[in-house]
Parts: structure tokens; C-alpha cells; sequence
């Protein structure tokens, strides 16, 4: 609706944008429309209105900071993430009192994976169990401690990560509706994989009742040993996936073992047999995703011509993008920057385009390119999206750049810089604390 807005702007028709403007329900999206708007009067002359305009904007931005338990959770995870687990640990108490008060309460997906995350790199696990255990849904708090677990690995934490995971697989298995307790142990699933633990994660597939389900699970862990040049590991957990795809009579479970077993044999190097799984796949969603796994798999062998071809034959136009980004991606974690670039450039979706420029900026900033990293971040047109971009670099880099934070923090959410804002500022977080809290 911003976008509109802001066309109706360009071409000076500011009744029909104020009208828009007026039903936009988010506080910030509405900020964000009466200061354009405000910033079209002034340059037109028209003070007086542009001062209307901006004195709500600025209103509408204070209702919209004011933190929510999901934000101030988002705060104190970027804080306990920067090691200042202390600063973190004060925002705790006030999370909770925060959410008791929100419709929904501590069952907010987002924010229970901030707070257990949190508790848990403050080393708190026994706390972030309790948090995870108050939940109405076993699956949410199993998905929670996975999430914690798989920070905690991040953090090189290897003996907290599998106390965690423990518990997460405990929890899941407590919650007596199937349907929960298979959503929690997926959640486990993708979480072990994440943090390289395949070993935990087989077992963990393997234990989930339903074959379909255990055969796309077991597909996933075999992606990642195939990734890490385990294929022939990756070939024996690929087995109950193989009997799927033979015996199976049910045509969309057909389909979703042959797309997923494609796409690891396609980074095995078996070409033959991945030609002629996608010949027997009928959905076409479901051929779409076999086709981008396939041209994943040829970018990371520096086959980009391949890849790219493989994507021509993508019918849905969404897909082809999300495919172009991944092997966008995937381009450039094997050193082809200046294809990566072309092919992210090149994405027809605005979001999809922006994550593969997110994504290519993120490689070259931890491999310590500071300055084509950030010439590609500033390809981005998204501010969101830009913002995650220049603070990928700025986290890079060995010392601190004041006006760099200050810029991110004027581009994004507020509570993603906050580690770098104490930094430059250290006597900042009351103050924080006050103003949103106020």
C-alpha cells in the first residue's frame, strides 16, 4: 500500500494518496506515507500542509515504537547474540510483564523463540524450559528450545546445543495431538541440520510416525550430508524416500519424494537418474521446486550455464525467482561474484531479488571484501532488506563506524542495532528503555 502511495505522490495526486494513506492500519507503514506526503507539500511550497502532514507522521511514529513483547524479545535476543548478556537479562522480566498483556501472550511464535534464544545463550536453560513448557502448544515450545539449541551451536556452545535439543525432542513428544507432535519434531529436524548435527538429526527424522512425512524429513538430512560431500551417507538415508517414490499409489506424496530425491541426486552428480525423475513428477508446483534444486546443485559445481537453463524451464514466474536466488546464492559461496551479481540483479520479484543481493553481501562481508559488499548491498531498493545488508557489513568489520550504525538504525527495525548502538553509545540502553516503555 506504501508503494501506491507513494505513486500517487509522484504523480501529484495527493487527495487520492491521503485517502490510501488513511486505511493503511500499520503505524509505521502509515508514518511512512504522511511523511512522504508531507515531504511532496513542502517541496511544492505548500508549508502549511506539509507541516499537517508531518506533525502526524510524527504521532503516528511514537504510537508505533512504543515496544511490543515481540520487539523488546527481538532487543534482548540481539543483545544476548552480542554477548552483553546482562543488558539482555534486564529486558527478560519486563518481556513478560510486556506480553501478559497481549492478546495471545506468550504464545507468540516470534517471541517465544526470542526469549528461549535469550535465556539460553545467557545460559539459562533451565528457565528458557520452564518458558517453553507454559505454552498451550508442546509443538511451539519444542520449536523454541530447537531454536535456542541451534543458536547455542552457532556460538560453538556444542554441549548446551544438545542438552537443548534433548529437551526440545522432549518436549515435542509430550503433546499427545499427532499432528503437534510431528510439527515439533519437524521443527527439531531443521533445527539439528542447521547446526550440522545429521546424526541427531536422522534419528530424530526416523522416530516421526507417518512414512511420508519421515521419507521428506530424511530428504532434507540427506540435502545437507550431500552438501558436505557425505554422499554416500546421504544415499542410504535417501532409501525410504527411493520406496516412496516406486510404491507409493498416492500421486502428491509421489511427486514431493520424487522433487525432493532430485534434488539430491543432482548435487550427488547422478544426471542421469535426476532427468528422468523430473520426466515422471506431474504437479507442476512440485516440478518447479525439483528444477530449482537442480540448478542449486549446478551452480555449486560452477555449471552456471546449466543452471540457468534449467530455470528457463520454470513455468511459475515466482518460483523461477525464488530458483534465480538461490542460485544467485549459490554462485557466489563457490567465488563467481560478478555472475551472482548479474543473475541477483536480474530477478523480476522486488523481495526475491533483494534477499539474493542480501545474501551475495553477506558472503563477500564474512569472507572481509568490506567495500564490494557494501557496493552491492546498495544495489538494494528495499529498506528493510538494505538495512539487513549494511549491518551484515558493519558487523563484519573490525572497528566500529558511527555514522554507519546510525544509518541502519534510520533504515530498519530499531531493535536489530541495538548491540551496535550501546557500542558507539554505552549509557544508551535506559534511555532505550524509557522510550519505548513509556
Amino acid at each position: 500500500m506504501l508503494a501506491v502511495v507513494e505513486a500517487f505522490v509522484a504523480i501529484g495526486d495527493i487527495d487520492q494518496a491521503t485517502r490510501l494513506a488513511d486505511s493503511i492500519a500499520s503505524p509505521v507503514v502509515l508514518a511512512a506515507a504522511l511523511a512522504k506526503l508531507g515531504e511532496a507539500e513542502a517541496l511544492s511550497g505548500r508549508y502549511e500542509e506539509a507541516a499537517g502532514f508531518l506533525l502526524r507522521a510524527e504521532s503516528t511514529a511514537r504510537r508505533a515504537v512504543v515496544a511490543t513483547g515481540e520487539a523488546l524479545a527481538s532487543a534482548a535476543e540481539e543483545l544476548a547474540r552480542a554477548g552483553a548478556c546482562a543488558a539482555a537479562g534486564r529486558m527478560i522480566d519486563r518481556v513478560l510483564e510486556v506480553v501478559s498483556c497481549e492478546p495471545g501472550g506468550i504464545d507468540n511464535v516470534l517471541t517465544l523463540r526470542h526469549l528461549a534464544t535469550t535465556l539460553a545463550l545467557g545460559g539459562e536453560l533451565d528457565r528458557a524450559e520452564q518458558v517453553c513448557c507454559a505454552v498451550s502448544s508442546s509443538a511451539s515450545g519444542a520449536d523454541a528450545l530447537a531454536t535456542a539449541a541451534e543458536s547455542l551451536a552457532e556460538a560453538s556452545r556444542i554441549g548446551e546445543a544438545t542438552d537443548a535439543f534433548r529437551r526440545a525432542k522432549r518436549l515435542a513428544r509430550m503433546d499427545r495431538r499427532h499432528g503437534e507432535r510431528t510439527a515439533g519434531f519437524i521443527m527439531v529436524v531443521h533445527s539439528l541440520i542447521a547446526a550440522g548435527d545429521f546424526l541427531n538429526a536422522e534419528a530424530t527424522a526416523r522416530s516421526v510416525v507417518g512414512r511420508e512425512m519421515r521419507a521428506g524429513l530424511l530428504a532434507t538430512v540427506a540435502t545437507g550430508l550431500a552438501q558436505t560431500d557425505s554422499s554416500e551417507r546421504a544415499a542410504e538415508v535417501l532409501k525410504p524416500v527411493e520406496r516412496i517414490v516406486r510404491t507409493c499409489r498416492r500421486t502428491s506424496a509421489r511427486d514431493e519424494a520424487a522433487a525432493a530425491l532430485a534434488g539430491v541426486l543432482a548435487l550427488t552428480g547422478d544426471t542421469e537418474r535426476v532427468s528422468h525423475l523430473l520426466f515422471t513428477i506431474a504437479d507442476d508446483v512440485q516440478l518447479n521446486s525439483a528444477m530449482a534444486a537442480v540448478a542449486r546443485a549446478h551452480a555449486l559445481g560452477g555449471h552456471l550455464d546449466h543452471a540457468e537453463e534449467v530455470i528457463g524451464a520454470i513455468t511459475d514466474p515466482y518460483q523461477q525467482s525464488e530458483a534465480l536466488a538461490k542460485v544467485a546464492r549459490a554462485a557466489a559461496s563457490v567465488g563467481h561474484i560478478d555472475q551472482s551479481v548479474e543473475i541477483a540483479t536480474g530477478i523480476v520479484d522486488p523481495f526475491c531479488r533483494a534477499t539474493a543481493l542480501r545474501d551475495v553481501t553477506e558472503l563477500l562481508a564474512g569472507a572481509g571484501a568490506f567495500d564490494r559488499a557494501e557496493e552491492i548491498a546498495r544495489m538494494i531498493t528495499d529498506r528493510e532488506h538494505l538495512a539487513e545488508a549494511l549491518l551484515t557489513v558493519l558487523r563484519a568489520k573490525p572497528a566500529m563506524d558511527r555514522r554507519a550504525v546510525a544509518e541502519v538504525l534510520l533504515l530498519g527495525e530499531w531493535f536489530k542495532t541495538l548491540p551496535e548502538v550501546i557500542g558507539t553509545a554505552p549509557d544508551a540502553l535506559e534511555e532505550i528503555m524509557d522510550e519505548l516503555t513509556t
